[in-house]
Order: structure tokens, then C-alpha cells, then sequence
């Protein structure tokens, strides 16, 4: 059972819709009617939080006009905590969760963040009062089963193993890899080499099964040698790999800086076309580089998702996908590549 009042649910998602649609004092809200399909909330539960709000000076109910807006939300008060939890062994969060501070601020919600390698009492005592919990990072089994024990609304970001049973959303890196091979199968090129992560980082896992299954796919012939997982002689890995001459290396934007070090001391005369797989952060594309960028950031995205799902049982049915999409200079303009592309998808 979700500790939030459903009342409480019913103003956070008023806050949401001002905040989100930058509605200004004077602004009048949606219908009632409009809310209550749009929410999922019973009328009584709705009226209840409207009246809330009314009761306090932030609305005002004018007869044959509708709800209308007298304070900016910037008046309302904290309206409660969230909280941010990175699993794993790094003393630093993600920088987005700068960002997700500024958001959630600007609907007066003050984001806690918190770094954690093991679940424990802390954990509990942090939660306690906050009106949801993001989760990113290194999630095991344990963790899934401790944090649904807090009872607190819950959103899991990032891919990982149990995304099919947690609240989840997540870059779809699969079809990021899949697009990539596609896209550069249909420049003429077939000997494609893949770099990517560590065995135990899941998106990792999903970058090489997208590359791997596209592959078959498309008849591209793959060898054990055409696939370099991060590991610990990860520079005398890429260095042998690189002899391979390659028409086009697949690489993930993490290890990239890596890459380069390695690359600095080879001479690559005729230099492969190099397919990068990442966030909005990855470098523009040119005539050589080919970026698969994903449409939204996933922590900025993570907020909207949190309060639309609240009170929607049946929100999650899997994963929420954050769609990639392909940015290259090479063929932006050229539809015969664009028409094979489309043939090949």
C-alpha cells in the first residue's frame, strides 16, 4: 500500500500540471472533468485536493469559468522531499541529478541524494517522509527487495536485470545498437567491430545482444575477435582489436576517452567509421563519427514519469523506453542511404 495519501497524490499532480505546463498566476486549470481521466483519481479524491489547494490561497473556484491559478507555485511552500539513491562504489552522484535538484525545486520538492553500495537502516531513516525514491546505478536483487519493503513509490533508473519487475525507465540501448549496425550496414560497410563495457554492466549487455542479433540479421559475419568487453588489459585489448581493420568500429560514449588514448600513438591512414553509442553528451557527428543520441535525458525524463504513474496500477507494463535516435553528417541528406535504412529496419 502507497504511504501517500491519495488526496496528497492528487495535489502533487496539480503542482505537476502547473509546473509542467508553465501555467502563470491567472491561468485557469483543466476541467475537473479533464483532471480526474487524466489523473486516474476518484472525483471525491480530486475535489478534495482542489479545495485543499483553494482552502490555502493558491486557487480560486470561479463560478461558469473553472479553477484559476492566485500564487505562483513558487509561493507554495516545500510540498515535500524526494530521494536519489546511486548504488555503487563511486563517492559522486550523477551530474544530472544537479538538474533534477532545479527541477524538482521549481515545484517546491527538495531532492535528498544519497550514495550507497549496501542497503541498511540508513537507507530506511533517509526514506522516511519522502514522497518517492529514484534509484539508479548498480541494482541487485537485494536492493529490489529492500526498497519495496519501504512501501514508498519507487523509480528505478537506468537498465538493469529486473527492469520487467520494478518501475523502471531507461535508455533503450538495445535498439540504440540495433540502429547503429543498421544504419551503417546501409553505408556499404560490413566488417563492424563492437567496444563496449564491462560483462557485469547491464546496458553493456544490451549494446552487444543489439549488435549481436542485428548482425545475424543482416548477415554480417561476427568473430569472438569483433567484440572487446571493458576489462582489466582493456588498452592491450583494443590496441590487438584495432589490427583488424575495421570499416567501422561500435563503441560505447563511456569507454571513448579510453579509445582515443589508445588510437594517439597508431597511425590510421584510412580511419574507420566510428559509431558512437550514448547520451545527449556524445560529441556531433561529422563525416567519420556517427552518434546514437537518445531524445530526452533519462533523470530529467524520470520526473515526469514518477508523477504521471502515481495512482496507475497500470502504468508500468515493462520498462519505460527512452527512444535512440541516429545524428550523422555522412548521410543525413541522402536518401538512397535513408531508403535502406528504412528497407533494413
Amino acid at each position: 500500500m502507497n504511504k501517500l495519501l491519495k488526496y496528497n497524490q492528487a495535489k502533487y499532480e496539480i503542482i505537476n500540471i502547473i509546473a509542467s505546463q508553465n501555467l502563470k498566476v491567472g491561468s485557469r486549470l483543466p476541467s475537473e472533468r479533464t483532471l480526474n481521466k487524466q489523473f486516474d483519481f476518484s472525483l471525491i479524491t480530486l475535489r478534495r485536493a482542489l479545495k485543499e489547494l483553494t482552502d490555502q490561497g493558491y486557487l480560486e473556484k470561479r463560478h461558469g469559468y473553472g479553477t484559476v491559478i492566485l500564487r505562483p507555485i513558487s509561493d507554495f511552500g516545500r510540498n515535500g522531499q524526494m530521494l536519489f539513491i546511486e548504488i555503487g562504489v563511486n563517492d559522486t552522484p550523477p551530474v544530472d541529478t544537479y538538474q533534477m535538484k532545479k527541477i524538482l525545486r521549481s515545484r517546491n520538492i527538495h531532492l535528498k541524494v544519497l550514495i550507497a553500495s549496501n542497503p541498511d537502516a540508513s537507507i530506511s531513516e533517509n526514506a522516511k517522509d519522502c514522497i518517492g525514491i529514484f534509484v539508479s546505478g548498480w541494482i541487485t536483487r537485494e536492493w529490489v527487495s529492500f526498497l519495496k519493503m519501504l512501501d514508498i513509490p519507487l523509480l528505478f533508473i537506468g537498465a538493469h536485470p529486473f527492469m520487467n519487475e520494478v518501475p523502471t525507465i531507461t535508455a533503450d540501448w538495445e535498439k540504440a545498437a540495433s540502429l547503429m549496425v543498421k544504419n551503417i550496414a546501409a553505408m556499404g560497410y560490413k566488417k563492424i567491430g563492437l567496444i563496449t563495457g564491462t560483462q557485469k554492466y547491464y546496458p553493456s549487455y544490451l549494446i552487444n545482444d543489439g549488435f549481436c542479433k542485428t548482425a545475424k540479421t543482416l548477415k554480417i559475419k561476427l568473430q569472438k575477435c569483433d567484440i572487446v568487453w571493458q576489462a582489466n588489459d582493456f588498452h592491450l585489448e583494443i590496441d590487438n582489436f584495432l589490427n583488424n581493420d575495421y570499416d567501422a568500429i561500435i563503441l560505447e560514449a563511456g569507454i571513448l576517452s579510453r579509445f582515443l588514448l589508445v588510437c594517439w600513438n597508431r597511425d590510421l591512414a584510412d580511419k574507420p567509421i566510428l559509431g558512437i553509442i550514448g547520451n545527449n553528451n556524445t560529441p556531433a557527428s561529422s563525416d567519420k563519427i556517427i552518434t546514437a543520441s537518445f531524445r530526452k535525458p533519462i533523470h530529467i525524463a524520470a520526473i515526469d514519469v514518477f508523477f504521471e504513474s502515481l495512482n496507475k496500477p497500470d502504468y508500468f507494463n515493462g520498462p519505460i523506453m527512452i527512444k535512440p535516435e541516429i545524428l550523422d553528417e555522412y548521410n543525413k541528406n541522402d536518401n538512397s542511404v535513408k531508403s535502406k535504412i528504412c528497407e533494413l529496419i
